[in-house]
């Protein structure tokens, strides 16, 4: 269960190690990431922000979400279909690292992995 690799995880405000690495990997027209991640996650974000001020709004909202409404969180990770493994590896891996920064890289890559899919079909 998630639960148990998200308690010991510092709330720090740093990045994600792997969130530089995916800022370059998968650059892509912001626009359909976040319709497609306010309709998954109800979250409200103006429809031209930059891709890190998209991860730092998705992030502050996991962060919330960890605090606040952590099966919320939990349902919003399967509906997306966030790998648990690589969650549970990224989580272990960095234990110093803010979990929200994690859990929003991981959130992105799969939405943008769902936009390439939706683009080749």
């Amino acid at each position: 269960m998630i639960l148990l690799y998200l308690v010991p995880v510092s709330w720090k405000n740093k990045q994600c190690p792997d969130s530089n690495r995916t800022l370059h990997k998968l650059k892509m027209d912001n626009t359909e990431l976040i319709k497609l991640l306010q309709n998954e996650l109800a979250i409200d974000m103006s429809a031209t922000i930059s891709y890190s001020e998209l991860h730092a709004q998705l992030s502050a909202h996991i962060n919330t979400l960890i605090k606040n409404d952590f099966e919320k969180l939990v349902s919003y990770l399967y509906r997306i279909d966030v790998s648990e493994q690589k969650l549970k590896l990224l989580l272990q891996q960095n234990p110093g690292e803010d979990a929200g920064n994690i859990i929003a890289t991981l959130i992105i890559e799969r939405q943008q992995q769902k936009i390439k899919t939706r683009q080749q079909l």
